[in-house]
């Protein structure tokens, strides 16, 4: 028979384990979202400036155009700065992430009396070689159509005499398009270490089957709920993250639960 408590006790564990990988992904992520909203609200209010100079008749709306083309270059290379920082932070948070959940769950399988002692199986290749996997080429296409799509708001904006409060709310838009690019790759690339750290540590105690774990809410996909309770051999597991921001995780189905 199951034992609930223990059960319960796992579960509360491991998702401690992957909590504090989110949060910390949410740190970064806050810090780079600032600095996006930091570049688009001088962008916008640069736009802003020009429109009132254009309304007042000081400025020809050749001359806007010619001067919003350059605010967007200028965006666009502070924009390629921030991705190849990005490219170079983020396989190394991944690899930190990794480890750090391989080591979680080896505490927590530690302090149970039904698994064995380390196997520590010599593993020759790994899926997730984050060292040599290409971000800044992944990143920089995720952004790909920020200047297009900037620049098709502008050009509509003249020929339809947006007032600033339009411009301001498409430009929002993009920006929000921006962010969140970088962060579908971020948080769906960190479940995807995680959950491979987590197994390695799994397989290390002997652990041969998983138990799959979805938050279940509103939110939730219809086939992540699905799979929430189902087993399966350790290896055979349905790939996980199952889509960009998956919050399911892996338990360890040890011999008495």
């Amino acid at each position: 028979m199951a034992d609930t408590k223990k059960q319960e006790w796992l579960e509360r564990e491991t998702r401690k384990v992957h909590d504090t990988i989110t949060r910390d992904i949410d740190k970064y992520l806050n810090t780079l979202g600032k600095e996006y909203q930091r570049l688009y609200k001088v962008l916008t209010q640069e736009v802003k400036d020009l429109n009132r100079q254009l309304e007042l008749g000081r400025i020809s709306s050749d001359y806007m155009e010619l001067r919003t083309n350059v605010l967007i270059t200028q965006l666009e290379a502070r924009l390629m700065t921030i991705k190849q920082e990005m490219a170079q932070e983020l396989p190394k948070k991944l690899e930190y992430y990794e480890s750090y959940s391989r080591e979680g769950m080896e505490k927590i399988l530690k302090r149970l009396d039904t698994v064995a002692l380390p196997v520590r199986a010599i593993e020759f290749a790994t899926l997730f070689n984050y060292k040599d996997y290409d971000f800044q080429s992944s990143i920089s296409k995720a952004g790909i159509t920020v200047g297009s799509r900037l620049n098709k708001v502008l050009t509509e904006g003249l020929a339809k005499g947006w007032d600033n409060r339009k411009y301001a709310k498409e430009i929002q838009a993009i920006e929000k398009f921006t962010k969140f690019e970088a962060n579908r790759i971020a948080r769906t690339e960190t479940a995807r270490v995680a959950t491979e750290g987590s197994r390695r540590g799994m397989k290390e105690y002997g652990i041969e089957r998983v138990e799959w774990d979805a938050t279940l809410e509103r939110r939730t996909c219809p086939v992540c709920a699905s799979l929430h309770g189902k087993k399966f051999p350790i290896d055979n597991a349905p790939p996980l993250p199952r889509h960009p921001f998956c919050r399911c995780v892996l338990l360890p189905v040890v011999p008495e639960l």
